[in-house]
């Protein structure tokens, strides 16, 4: 079984997953790297965020043959926001007023996921 941190040398399987990428605004040569995925509906006030982090290495030794940059993975989270929206009623269903959105961050909290499938069917569960 594949671990999140198992030859992690490109972000393509997060990517092809949905997820979008951010990095640090360093040049240090170790800097944090996030990937998120949003899940949320205009039937559901609450936003979900799966969160993963990991930490890039960048070498700077022109001699060395191997790849100049390795991720370490640091952990999965998921992040809880209150979309803070109107009510709608529609033919007796509620639905959420998406344009009047004030998020409000609820909590943070970590995730026993260390590997793709776990990923993969924490992510299933969500959608």
């Amino acid at each position: 079984m594949k671990e999140l941190g198992d030859d992690f040398k490109e972000p393509i399987f997060l990517l092809k997953m949905g997820f979008t990428c951010k990095e640090e605004d360093s040049t240090d040569n170790h800097r944090m790297v996030r990937f998120s995925r949003n899940f949320q509906s205009d039937k559901s006030p609450f936003k979900f965020i799966v969160l993963l982090e990991y930490e890039l290495s960048i070498r700077d030794d022109p001699s060395f043959d191997a790849e100049n940059f390795s991720y370490e993975f640091e952990g999965a989270y998921l992040l809880v926001v209150d979309r803070h929206m109107e009510e709608d009623d529609y033919h007796g269903e509620i639905y959420y007023d998406e344009d009047s959105e004030k998020p409000n961050f609820i909590g943070k909290t970590k995730l026993n996921i260390q590997t793709r499938s776990e990923l993969r069917s924490f992510i299933k569960a969500l959608s």
